[in-house]
């Protein structure tokens, strides 16, 4: 089975890009092309310096895709840490008040109803600051999806994003070979995938 999903990616972000591949490389067809192929994949293997063109195209559009998801995941991280925080502080003060009252309620001459009441408010505050911040864990279809679980996964995106450019870079003195060069279209099919992904969470 073949699927080049980076090239779909590709035509999407920048489709001038892939016509100029396509362009460059016209014996690569099957490489640019975005049909999905099941069972073997009899085609004429792609000329090596058209994949190397792939990967360091496909590369340089991902790496600012993959850049502007951290940034986002991190502001939206913060955001859910304050909302918790927030939660919980409010929790706990709702405790500390109410206790706190409720044993003066006697010398401030307050009715045991009206320390309940306060209490209870207080404490709702807090459950729905928790309550926030799990909403915005979720994208509007319910799909929750963890900055804490993703940021890791995208920063190591990123760092071999940045190492399959320089092996692109440092190839005429240090020449990858067909496997490496197939590992690295992999890897960024994979990449593609999950930018796609998240992209569409984050607009859900």
């Amino acid at each position: 089975m073949r699927s080049n999903f980076v090239v779909s990616y590709l035509k999407r972000v920048s489709p001038e890009r892939v016509d100029a591949l396509k362009k460059a490389f016209p014996d690569a067809d099957a490489l640019f092309s975005t049909d999905l192929v099941l069972g073997e994949d009899d085609a004429v293997p792609n000329p090596r310096a058209a994949r190397l063109a792939l990967i360091g195209e496909a590369a340089a559009r991902l790496q600012p895709d993959i850049e502007g998801l951290i940034q986002a995941l991190r502001h939206r991280s913060r955001r859910i840490a304050r909302l918790r925080l927030a939660g919980g502080l409010v929790a706990a003060v709702a405790g500390a008040v109410g206790a706190v009252m409720a044993l003066m309620a006697g010398q401030l001459g307050l009715p045991k109803e009206g320390v309940a009441v306060v209490g209870s408010t207080v404490a709702m505050i807090g459950g729905l600051l928790t309550v926030f911040a799990n909403h915005f864990e979720r994208s509007e279809n319910g799909v929750k999806y963890s900055a804490v679980e993703l940021l890791p996964k995208l920063v190591e995106a990123r760092a071999s994003l940045a190492r399959a450019s320089l092996s692109v870079e440092r190839d005429p003195v240090f020449p990858l070979g067909d496997v490496e060069i197939d590992s690295t279209l992999k890897l960024l099919d994979e990449s593609a995938i999950e930018v796609v992904r998240l992209k569409y969470l984050a607009q859900a």
